[in-house]
C-alpha cells in the first residue's frame, strides 16, 4: 500500500475454498464459450498491462513478463497445458 502510495487499507483477501460437490473441467466443450470470453478479457488485460501500466514499472525480466503476459489471451485447452 505504501509503496504505490495508497492512503487507504486495502481489503483482506479471504481464501477460497471450493464447496461445491463437483468442480468443472473447464477444457470440456460445454465451456468453450466461457473460455474464449476469458481469452478475450486476458488480451485485453494485456494489452492494457503493456501499454499503459508496464510503462511505469520495474520488472526483474521483462522478456519473461512478456512471455507471461502473452499467455493470457492464449487458451489452454487448445494447446494442451491444461487439461
Amino acid at each position: 500500500q505504501q509503496y504505490i502510495g495508497l492512503r487507504d487499507k486495502l481489503p483482506t483477501i479471504l481464501s477460497y475454498k471450493q464447496t461445491k460437490p463437483r468442480a468443472i473441467n473447464i477444457c470440456d466443450d460445454e465451456h468453450e464459450t466461457a473460455r474464449k470470453l476469458l481469452a478475450e478479457h486476458g488480451t485485453d488485460a494485456r494489452t492494457w498491462i503493456v501499454e499503459y501500466f508496464l510503462p511505469s514499472l520495474s520488472v526483474s525480466s521483462t522478456i519473461s513478463f512478456h512471455s507471461y503476459l502473452n499467455d493470457w489471451g492464449t487458451d489452454p485447452c487448445l494447446n494442451n497445458t491444461f487439461s
